[in-house]
């Protein structure tokens, strides 16, 4: 156990369980790496828009006049992909489906006006003026939105604590802007039930919808100056919000308190508990890794375990593991010796 760093939580007096290796089983096919190791890229953070969230009722803003709103994503002319939130109404005639009220609405029209050069037309039944009214709506759409209704050819569903949500679309946000999310969300009054989640893949996310429906994110999906840092933030943080890696520091420590906070349900499925654990371990060890890349070279450590003090269980974050071998060999005395730091370190190792 030369160089072995332990990270651990204050020892405890009482008597420690067996140790034991811990094994984690593959990852579910639903998992991915919750972030990247670069600062400069996405935090594990998301804004996520899900179908069936309560929230969807639309605003004055964009008068629709309490129906329900859509995040979708709109390719411009020039290529690019923005996302957008429009009525419902409107994203439905953008994937050329305008609701059946609509189509009523244009056969009245066609009888009221009773014009010859419509006569084929009010002939038709609402099946084939569906189809005729299709494309003129979806037209007509793309017209007022200024681009064409963009749908990715790998769509990740990702599934929420109800059955009926089907099609999720979610926005990654970059270290600063979480950070400043987090604050906005930290400052609101404990009553209020807006925050930070984990979905049924035990992603991060915060709710798009309600963030629209507050004033936080506008029509385009991008923040408002409602997540502008206070002057005292801006005293305490103003650090932070200049470097990403910082951003990124303050970012995980608050996923970690996310992650080991959060109460596996008795009835939670199997993909839920497999990626929690996987993520769980991934932040695990991207913090033991930067840890270990800040210490002086004469106290460089080749290996790093944690232990469960309440399972007994030790993982291994950095190195062979070997460490956690001997740790497992040495019985629960040695252990508890190891956790009240009865050891002493010797040129062969902890003794």
């Amino acid at each position: 156990m030369k160089n072995t760093f332990i990270r651990q939580q204050p020892p405890s007096r009482r008597i420690l369980p067996s140790p034991k290796k811990k094994r984690i089983a593959p990852p579910p096919a639903a998992w991915r790496e919750p972030f990247d190791y670069d600062p400069t890229q996405e935090s594990p953070l998301r804004i996520t828009f899900y179908d069936n969230d309560p929230h969807r009722m639309g605003v004055e803003t964009i008068q629709v006049d309490g129906e329900k709103v859509k995040m979708i994503e709109v390719q411009r002319v020039d290529g690019s992909i923005q996302p957008n939130i429009v009525s419902g109404t409107l994203a439905d005639c953008l994937a050329g489906r305008p609701p059946a009220d609509m189509i009523a609405q244009f056969k009245t029209k066609l009888d009221t006006e009773a014009k010859p050069e419509t006569l084929d037309l009010r002939n038709l039944t609402s099946e084939e003026l569906a189809i005729f009214f299709a494309p003129i709506a979806q037209e007509h759409a793309e017209t007022f939105i200024g681009g064409k209704l963009y749908t990715p050819t790998n769509i990740i569903e990702r599934r929420t604590n109800d059955q009926d949500a089907r099609l999720v679309s979610s926005l990654r946000l970059p270290y600063c802007l979480a950070f400043a999310l987090l604050l906005y969300l930290a400052d609101l009054d404990d009553s209020d039930d807006l925050g930070s989640h984990l979905d049924n893949d035990a992603d991060w996310f915060v709710s798009g919808y309600e963030l629209f429906q507050r004033g936080v994110l506008n029509q385009d999906c991008t923040f408002t100056p409602k997540i502008n840092p206070t002057p005292e933030q801006i005293i305490e943080y103003g650090d932070v919000f200049k470097d990403n890696q910082l951003a990124q520091h303050k970012v995980l420590l608050a996923y970690d308190n996310v992650l080991n906070d959060v109460e596996v349900r008795p009835n939670a499925n199997s993909t839920y508990i497999g990626c929690l654990e996987h993520n769980r371990d991934f932040l695990d060890r991207w913090f033991v890794e930067r840890y270990a890349k800040t210490l002086p070279e004469h106290l460089k450590v080749t290996e790093i375990v944690k232990i469960n003090q309440k399972t007994g269980e030790v993982t291994t974050l950095l190195g062979d593991g070997k460490s956690a071998d001997a740790i497992v060999d040495g019985g629960p005395d040695y252990l508890q010796a190891l956790m009240e730091g009865r050891l002493s370190k010797s040129p062969s190792g902890l003794q």
